[in-house]
């Protein structure tokens, strides 16, 4: 049996995977790990192919006609709230097409409407609600059984948040399958890059965040190990930890970077973690075993709307972590996000001023969503911001997907652009960056991210 793995084609660059989705904000780009793990686990019992459908572009009529002549059995797809309506009409094309071929997918806003999502588009033939496991084989082998984290049209079941703290293993992910020469991230020091877990989901339970519904699991360690020696063996320099909160287990976080730096194993390698997950210690072992950027929610200096929104973070650590990374030389990002419902004009820009304070490498400006499945969204419909029928929403629009109590959506529109140059666009902050760069990838890589971003300012 053949079996293709694709990131759908669509009208923008949308990042999608491990239950989020979003249009790239910059020239950046990189593998979903649902298709990553996957490959892994499809590789031993299918003749399998991979095909993003973004990173080298290619049409709907383009794929159809490689599927006719590759004559594939089955087809294992992303998607996500971002590119909702154009992956629905992508696979019901792709089925009117294809009748026989089985039809697998797999995203965010499934995990709590897979049912109406198969009963409503009938081209779908099941829906992966964990994309680590193991079922993905038999459901293509086509066993009719009661699977656990696959919904088809006669069997729904959900996600079990018991789970917490399971160990999850699987096969080796192909990397040497995906373009890993087209996909670039602005932590990246150097090229190719591709990505990898050490966990999924987290214990955490900020309303907004899309993880506040998903069970943490994590990997053996050694599997991990394995799977970087792997991807070095294939040519990748530096690796995306693409897990929603690395170093949950502090003991396991010190012994992973016990055994990077005692084999010597070269791999450079970044994440996003919690401060409050983080310490001194920790992060000068994470850098000694090959870290050398964390990405960080910071989200608003206003500690009563995280509170508000569950997010347990106080700012003085996020001050003495953002301290301990910059004496290391750990890069930072700092995750915002910018329209929260009690966010003012003032709110914002002090948002602004805090990250100027961290001196943080880099920020990202988030809008707010109402992400399907999460408490925020089912706030947000119940005080009257958004209607149930908005399915469809991206964090780095240029749209806000809703107002705040204090702010109208063209008013928020315009602050959130004045916030990023309020940020970037200074003088000392722009020699910093130049001053700062270590590898002549770099260098491209910042200059091509610095024209998108000035491009998408204007």
């Amino acid at each position: 049996m053949k079996i293709l793995l694709i990131n759908p084609p669509a009208n923008q660059a949308h990042l999608r995977g491990n239950y989020c989705s979003n249009v790239s904000k910059g020239i950046y780009y990189y593998p979903a790990i649902d298709l990553l793990v996957q490959s892994g686990i499809l590789h031993g019992a299918f003749d399998i192919q991979v095909l993003d459908a973004i990173a080298t572009p290619k049409t709907s009529k383009e794929i159809f006609q490689y599927i006719a002549k590759e004559s594939f059995d089955g087809v294992y797809a992303v998607t996500g709230s971002s590119s909702r309506t154009e992956d629905l009409v992508f696979f019901s094309e792709l089925k009117q097409n294809f009748p026989n071929i089985r039809l697998l997918v797999s995203g965010g806003y499934l995990l709590t409407q897979y049912a109406s999502t198969l009963r409503d588009h009938s081209y779908i033939d099941g829906v992966l609600l964990d994309w680590t496991s193991l079922e993905s084989v038999d459901f293509f082998k086509g066993r009719n059984q009661d699977f656990k984290h696959i919904a088809t049209k006669g069997h729904f079941p959900s996600c079990d948040k018991s789970e917490a703290a399971k160990v999850i293993s699987y096969p080796t992910p192909r990397h040497e399958m995906f373009p890993i020469k087209k996909y670039h991230h602005p932590q990246a020091v150097h090229h190719p890059i591709s990505v990898i877990i050490q966990s999924t989901g987290c214990p955490y339970r900020c309303s907004y965040c899309i993880y506040s519904i998903t069970p943490y699991k994590y990997r053996p360690l050694e599997e991990v190990i394995t799977e970087i020696e792997y991807a070095k063996s294939q040519g990748i320099r530096s690796l995306f930890f693409h897990d929603p909160t690395f170093g949950i287990d502090r003991n396991y976080t010190l012994e992973f970077c016990k055994t990077m730096t005692e084999k010597q194993i070269a791999m450079g390698w970044f994440c996003q973690s919690r401060v409050d997950r983080m310490d001194f210690s920790l992060l000068r072992a994470m850098k000694n075993a090959g870290c050398h950027g964390i990405m960080f929610g910071v989200e608003t200096s206003d500690e009563t709307l995280l509170r508000e929104h569950e997010r347990t973070i106080k700012h003085h650590q996020t001050i003495e972590i953002f301290r301990a990374c910059k004496q290391l030389g750990i890069r930072t990002l700092s995750y915002l996000v910018i329209g929260l419902p009690g966010d003012s004009r003032e709110s914002i820009y002090n948002t602004v001023e805090l990250v100027k304070t961290l001196k943080s490498d880099f920020v990202s400006f988030n809008l707010a969503i109402p992400v399907i499945g999460t408490k925020f969204r089912d706030q947000l419909i119940a005080e009257g911001f958004i209607s149930e029928q908005v399915l469809e929403f991206d964090n780095s629009s240029a749209n806000p997907a809703m107002p705040t109590r204090h702010l109208t959506k063209d008013e928020l529109f315009d602050i959130h652009k004045q916030s990023i140059k309020r940020f970037y666009m200074r003088p000392s902050y722009l020699l910093g960056r130049f001053l700062s760069i270590r590898s002549i990838y770099e260098l491209k890589n910042h200059l091509r991210e610095g024209l998108t971003l000035l491009k998408g300012l204007v």
